[in-house]
This record gives C-alpha cells, sequence and structure tokens, in this order.
C-alpha cells in the first residue's frame, strides 16, 4: 500500500467527489435521487420540501472524474460498485486495498488505535451508549447528564490533537521534510496550550 500512495490519495479524492456529485444530485429533482428524496421529504417533511432549494450544477463536478489520472480509478470504483448490488464502495477498497476501515488499520498496524478510540468515539458521537449520561445521585437515586456535558472533554481533546499532530508530522516528513523544525516548533506552542486544557477545571451539572 506504501508504494501505490498515489493512487490510494486518488481513491480518497475520487470517493469525495462522488460523494459531493451524489449530495447534489439528491437536491435536484429533474434526477432520480433527486425525486425520490423530494418524494421522501414530500412524505415526512413537506415543510423542510418547501423551503428546499436545488444544488449548483454537478456538471464541472462528474467533468473532473474523467481526467486521465481518475481512469483506473474510475473503472475500479465502477467495477465494485456493480459487484455489490450499486452500492458506493468505500475509498480505501479501491485498488485493492482493505474493504473497511477497521481492516485498513489492521494493514497499517493500527488495529489497537481503531478498537480503543474509533469505536468509542463513534458510539459517542451517534448516541449508541446512553450510559455515559447515567450518573448515580448522592441520595441513591439516577440523574442525568446534560447532551453537552463536558465529562471525557480534556481526553478527548487530547487524543484529538495527538492524532492531528502525528498526521502533520508523517506528511511533513514524507513531502516537505526540510520543514521539519518548524512544525517542531509549532507543535511545542501546541503543547503549551493543551498543559493549560490540562488544568482547566470543568463543572458538571446533572438532571434528577
Amino acid at each position: 500500500m506504501k508504494e501505490n500512495y498515489e493512487q490510494r490519495s486518488l481513491a480518497w479524492l475520487y470517493s469525495c467527489l462522488q460523494g459531493e456529485i451524489d449530495a447534489k444530485e439528491m437536491l435536484d429533482r429533474n434526477t432520480e435521487k433527486g425525486q425520490d428524496f423530494a418524494a421522501t421529504l414530500k412524505r415526512e417533511a413537506p415543510e423542510i420540501l418547501e423551503k428546499l432549494r436545488p444544488a449548483r450544477d454537478v456538471g464541472s463536478l462528474q467533468k473532473s472524474l474523467t481526467e486521465s489520472h481518475f481512469a483506473e480509478i474510475n473503472s475500479e470504483y465502477q467495477r465494485l460498485k456493480a459487484k455489490h448490488e450499486h452500492r458506493d464502495p468505500y475509498w480505501c477498497s479501491l485498488v485493492g486495498g482493505p474493504a473497511s476501515l477497521r481492516k485498513l488499520a489492521n494493514h497499517l498496524s493500527w488495529g489497537a488505535r481503531y478498537h480503543v478510540f474509533y469505536g468509542p468515539w463513534s458510539t459517542l458521537i451517534h448516541g449508541f451508549d446512553a450510559s455515559r449520561f447515567l450518573v448515580a445521585l448522592p441520595d441513591g437515586s439516577a440523574g442525568f447528564r446534560l447532551l453537552r456535558d463536558p465529562e471525557g472533554l480534556r481526553d478527548n481533546a487530547s487524543l484529538a490533537i495527538w492524532f492531528v499532530n502525528n498526521g502533520t508530522r508523517l506528511m511533513i516528513g514524507k513531502f516537505v521534510p526540510e520543514e521539519k523544525l518548524n512544525f517542531i516548533n509549532w507543535e511545542s506552542g501546541i503543547n503549551q496550550r493543551l498543559e493549560r486544557l490540562d488544568r482547566f477545571e470543568l463543572k458538571h451539572s446533572v438532571l434528577p
């Protein structure tokens, strides 16, 4: 995978463009996707349908996908889409890559990080775990934390910063190694701010 990172980067970009096209077509009632979406809105939320504005023309985006550097990616994308009953293939499955983020993480020796961080964060963001909102009150009854309770904010912020710094370091090392010293100075400033965040006192609110 490291040997064909250019093609893999193009696969990611291709999928991003395809996703943007799909989203815009869904707002265009002249397309099949747009007609289906409009029918769903009319049935479920007609007040939103009345306010809906069509997206800009997607012609330029569609044209960009026909450029020569996307030729191999496009062929593979269409092949996998047809194979899987017209479901859009995940970007990392293109160019012979793993079929999911989990498999990609394992392949890159980031499997442990995936299981420790991605699962809990995804569960938190999508609201799949109600237990984090429950808390025992001094009288033995149960209470609920507020939706935007800051519990875990420091830890999550620290981990997110670590991921950003690590990714930036890898990108600089690969493409602009002469900027390593500037990055070290920049990262030092970020770490100082992170230390202040660690000392920040968080207050929690609970509803009985």
